[in-house]
């Protein structure tokens, strides 16, 4: 069986992009890449995009939302 994970080698180690569960020894072949590793991940780079774009908005926050409820009982 030959699996393949992505990540990136950095001071010795490699980092996959995600969790990697494996049981017991396993012989491994490392092809190494000429592109630069990417530090940030694209789910990271969204939440950062949020973040700066909640942060550079002007508009008010409410105290408290108006509720709603969804629930196929709720009174019309």
């Amino acid at each position: 069986m030959l699996l393949t994970f992505q990540g990136y080698f950095e001071a010795g180690k490699f980092t996959p992009d995600e969790p990697v569960s494996l049981l017991g020894r396993k012989k491994a072949i490392v092809t190494i890449l000429d592109d630069e590793a990417q530090k940030i991940n694209e789910q990271t780079k969204a939440w950062e995009e949020f973040f700066e774009a909640i942060e550079s908005s002007d508009e008010e926050i409410p105290d408290e939302f108006p509720r709603f409820n969804i629930s196929r009982t709720a009174d019309l």
